[in-house]
């Protein structure tokens, strides 16, 4: 394959950005590794729960989290 510039390169993933994004949010092993981190985290924090409040906590934290570009 030809070697593409840096500016063939940027415009290539700046027309790809939004569908990346949603690809990338919606993926079901992304969402796994943020639940298993934001569930470490409450458990660092707050020490060990019960799962039922685990869970909901963690789908709190999750629901406010979304991936945005930093440019908009």
């Amino acid at each position: 394959m030809t070697k593409l510039s840096d500016a063939t390169i940027h415009k290539l993933a700046d027309a790809l950005f939004d569908d990346a994004l949603d690809y990338v949010q919606y993926d079901e092993e992304y969402i796994e590794t943020v639940v298993n981190v934001i569930n470490r985290f409450l458990i660092d924090r707050m020490g060990q729960m019960d799962e039922f409040l685990l869970s909901e906590m963690c789908l709190a934290i999750l629901e406010k989290m979304n991936i945005v570009p930093d440019n908009k």
